[in-house]
């Protein structure tokens, strides 16, 4: 008992005076050379609301894509993805081909973070109606956003297009 409370009271004295000079210090950035990754582990934020979240959102489609993004979470809020499921209309005959979120940087030209398919599968008889959905768990950050490309296979135009996701949203202090 004696030795825990030595090294919780030597913690806090450690904490105490030197807390001040470790704070002031600069941490070096992450630079990564050509080719290589770096990761950065930012403090965990302190989560003081969650809510249910849904979004739906019109594509345009031209040819045989469509693509578009969902809204991007405003500061201090942090949206979890847990499932899209989109729906296309094309002309007779069509065949999905792809369809795909990415997580997506507010860069320019936005960088690919991540990936989720929608594996989820269902077309009509005559290749009308094509309906993809898939199960994720996608965190998007402030300056961060999810783009959605559907394509057809092959076989015609993609005439509209929709999505809706939903998830959990996070009011961060």
């Amino acid at each position: 008992m004696t030795l825990r409370i030595s090294a919780a009271l030597a913690a806090c004295i450690l904490a105490t005076c030197c807390g001040a000079a470790l704070s002031q210090q600069r941490v070096p950035s992450l630079r990564a050379a050509p080719g290589a990754e770096a990761e950065r582990v930012a403090p965990q934020a302190t989560v003081i609301a969650t809510a249910h979240w849904q979004q739906f959102l019109m594509l345009d489609c031209t040819g045989a894509n469509c693509i578009g993004e969902f809204s991007k979470p405003v500061l201090k809020r942090r949206v979890t993805v847990s499932h899209i499921a989109c729906n296309v209309v094309a002309t007779a005959g069509s065949v999905l081909g792809s369809a795909v979120a990415e997580l997506a940087s507010n860069a320019t030209p936005p960088t690919i973070k991540g990936v989720g398919f929608l594996t989820q599968v269902y077309s009509s008889p005559n290749g009308e109606q094509h309906m993809a959905s898939g199960v994720m768990s996608m965190e998007v950050r402030a300056g961060e956003f999810i783009l959605v490309g559907l394509g057809l296979q092959s076989g015609g135009t993609a005439t509209q297009a929709n999505c809706q996701a939903s998830g959990i949203i996070e009011t961060l202090q």
